[in-house]
């Protein structure tokens, strides 16, 4: 009997991807550079890699695109058109046509169901994908019967094993932001912030589920 492919197992099969992804590029490397392991296109490919093989081990008809361009999500996630002139958000995501999202999970309808992006670093660029995942959900979702249901943005960074609580302390800053900027539309974000297990190597990874 087919499974069905959770939010958590996604956010999990991310951060095993990305473990992966870092012990794969550390061996290409040679291990000979601890500042250039974190690589979004090497994190990008075993996140979606990880998601897919879960996904099929459960039996769930879920397929994975990479690099979707905004035009085809616009066209396939199917929302029906609002009233009244188009707000400043959803104009800015139709005008952006060729903008990409990095990872699209896809029900077995072949509608768009889940947006991820990939990013480094904990800083501010994590909140302007929040807030782009967000438009899509608002636009693209429920509220205009639409197929987008959540997003994740998800990220490597260096994680201090000798001070966690400092790189606690800059997730939770991020996810506090994010937070507030989510309840301006009514929905919800939940951090998961988890260091690897790869000897000689401080780095961490940290997901931010974004969903109503």
């Amino acid at each position: 009997m087919a499974g069905a492919m959770g939010r958590n197992e996604v956010v999990d099969a991310i951060h095993v991807g990305f473990s992966n992804a870092v012990k794969e590029y550390i061996g290409w490397t040679g291990g000979g550079t601890k500042r250039r392991h974190l690589v979004e296109s090497v994190t990008t490919v075993y996140a979606a890699r990880e998601i897919k093989a879960r996904a099929d081990a459960l039996g769930a008809r879920n397929w994975i695109t990479l690099e979707q361009v905004f035009g085809e999500l616009v066209e396939w996630a199917d929302a029906a058109p609002g009233r009244g002139r188009p707000a400043k958000e959803l104009s800015e995501l139709k005008k952006k046509s060729t903008g990409r999202v990095d990872i699209v999970l896809w029900n077995s309808n072949s509608l768009p169901r889940s947006l991820i992006e990939v990013k480094t670093g904990l800083d501010a660029k994590l909140l302007t994908d929040a807030k782009r995942i967000l438009d899509w959900i608002y636009f693209f979702g429920r509220n205009f019967c639409g197929s987008i249901r959540y997003g994740v943005v998800a990220t490597t960074f260096r994680f201090d094993v000798n001070r966690p609580d400092r790189s606690k302390s800059s997730c939770d800053a991020i996810g506090r932001a994010m937070k507030e900027l989510a309840g301006e539309y009514g929905m919800a974000v939940k951090a998961d912030l988890r260091p690897m297990p790869i000897d000689g190597f401080n780095v961490g990874s940290a997901t931010f589920l974004i969903s109503r």
